[in-house]
């Protein structure tokens, strides 16, 4: 799928270094959960079917953005979404908002019994989104919105 710019699409073995690059570039080796870092093993992970990352592209095919079903559950048909990461640069973006919808997609695709992600709540998922997007200022009462823009890398206000 192209949109904005942007192709996303699913991982495919060829793409493993370019991930393990995009999690060095963001996080150097710190990330928790150390598949990211090993290619062989996100790319046996992906033909089992426990592991399907898709990406988001430039025009010249850098990979900029980076999301996962994977297992979590002992139930086969369960996937969970996550381990979305966006270059700094394209923060500001539609990068994250085109991955998520994609990713939902695929989920759709699958013959998962069910699909889970992050605690956030709907509305709260679709205000970050569009903030992200648009360079907003999130101004809420709302603790835990305002805990949960960090990880967008978008700004908050908490009126007390």
């Amino acid at each position: 799928m192209s949109e904005g710019g942007y192709k996303i699409d699913l991982f495919e073995p060829g793409d493993a270094a370019g991930v393990v690059e995009l999690f060095k570039e963001v996080y150097g080796d710190g990330y928790p959960i150390k598949i990211v870092y090993n290619p062989e093993q996100l790319v046996t992970a992906f033909q089992n079917g426990e592991y399907i990352p898709l990406l988001a592209r430039t025009p010249d095919n850098r990979i900029v953005g980076y999301t996962a079903l994977y297992r979590s559950a002992p139930h086969k048909g369960l996937y969970e979404s996550g381990q979305t990461l966006v270059l700094p640069d394209y923060r500001k973006t539609p990068v994250a908002g085109l991955l998520f919808r994609h990713t939902m997609r695929v989920a759709q695709k699958l013959s998962s019994v069910g699909l889970f992600n992050t605690a956030l709540r709907t509305l709260d998922a679709l205000h970050l989104a569009i903030a992200s997007t648009e360079g907003l200022i999130i101004v809420t009462v709302d603790k835990i919105l305002a805990k949960s823009v960090e990880m967008f890398c978008v700004e908050a206000v908490v009126l007390e």
